[in-house]
């Protein structure tokens, strides 16, 4: 044969190999295609799940277990309130909240009132959002507290 017609042959292999004539091309790239988008959906749902346990909620959710504990507490002795038992409540939890911050989030004025007229701290700000006491009642719609929290 002469380079010519090696070359026609050769062109002419690569052509069929190209057409894909059995559709085995098609066929793996739809495998892939399905593999891609499981991994994909596999990924959004990990994300999702990620950011359903680490967002705010999982952090004022244990800071309210941490206030419930020393409610629990409280109401099992049916202690009288005061300023010394008190102090050892008002210090920054875990997570850098008073439990007047906790009750100003939860919209509680008992506990809240009760913590003022104890001398709590009613400007303390948190340090993963920034909020005062008196942002998260106003955030709750909470008019009465604002007011005893302005006059303070």
């Amino acid at each position: 044969m002469t380079e010519k017609q090696e070359a026609l042959v050769e062109q002419t292999y690569a052509d069929y190999l190209d057409s894909d004539v059995l559709g085995y091309r098609a066929k793996r790239d739809a495998e892939e295609e399905q593999k891609r988008l499981l991994e994909e959906k596999r990924r959004e749902q990990r994300e999702k799940l990620k950011r359903m346990l680490t967002g705010p909620r999982r952090y004022i959710k244990n800071s309210y277990a941490e206030f419930q504990e020393w409610w629990r507490l409280y109401r099992k002795g049916k202690r009288k309130v005061t300023k010394k038992r008190l102090n050892r409540f008002t210090v920054e939890g875990k997570f850098g909240r008073t439990a007047f911050w906790m009750s100003c989030a939860r919209s509680d004025n008992f506990s809240a009132n009760m913590l003022i007229d104890n001398e709590a701290e009613v400007d303390h700000v948190d340090p993963k959002t920034g909020m005062t006491p008196i942002m998260l009642c106003a955030a709750a719609n909470n008019l009465n507290m604002v007011d005893q929290l302005i006059g303070r």
